[in-house]
């Protein structure tokens, strides 16, 4: 008698995983670049916080120059005007020089968080999302904490939540596309 086998033998075949939506893909590949390029340009301000003190260190000179120069030309109205927008500068550069270490530390936490989330999601996982956000929104918060009732910080807090904002959302609307 000849033996009959009485079950199929199938091979295991490699599975071929969903391809990531384009858009998603572009999303995250952008996310990645520009949280790259945030790690390292927060550490080379950091790495020339040195060199700031001493241009900060010789802008009264240089405003006294223009008072002066602007007060002989009795342009009053312009000197005024100039000397507010070079205070207002000079205050925001100063408390972000005060800060450094903690905007350095939080620029690179965040881009890691952002780096992670973006990761996370090109592997179709839902919590990358939620890491992505909170990478995403530390910036304009800590922004908000540190220069707020500075002038020309609500530039940098608006132009932090002006770039964060439809990114979220372009996230948000491919979250249908994540998994768990």
């Amino acid at each position: 008698m000849e033996h009959q086998p009485t079950a199929i033998t199938t091979f295991n075949e490699p599975t071929i995983a969903p391809k990531l939506p384009t858009f998603l893909n572009v999303l995250t590949i952008l996310t990645i670049i520009a949280s790259v390029y945030g790690i390292i340009s927060g550490s080379i301000n950091y790495a020339l916080k040195n060199k700031a003190e001493a241009i900060f260190a010789n802008s009264d000179s240089t405003m006294k120059m223009i008072t002066a120069k602007d007060t002989a030309q009795k342009n009053v109205k312009l000197n005024n005007a100039l000397e507010k927008m070079l205070d207002g500068a000079k205050a925001l550069t100063m408390q972000q020089y005060k800060y450094i270490n903690q905007i350095t530390a939080a620029i690179i936490i965040c881009a890691g968080l952002c780096i992670t989330g973006a990761i996370l999601m090109r592997k179709r996982k839902k919590t990358g999302f939620f890491i992505y956000l909170i990478g995403e929104l530390g910036i304009p918060i800590l922004y908000f904490v540190i220069f707020s009732g500075i002038v020309g910080g609500a530039f940098l807090i608006a132009w932090e939540t002006i770039i964060a904002i439809p990114f979220i959302f372009m996230y948000a609307l491919q979250i249908k596309e994540l998994n768990r």
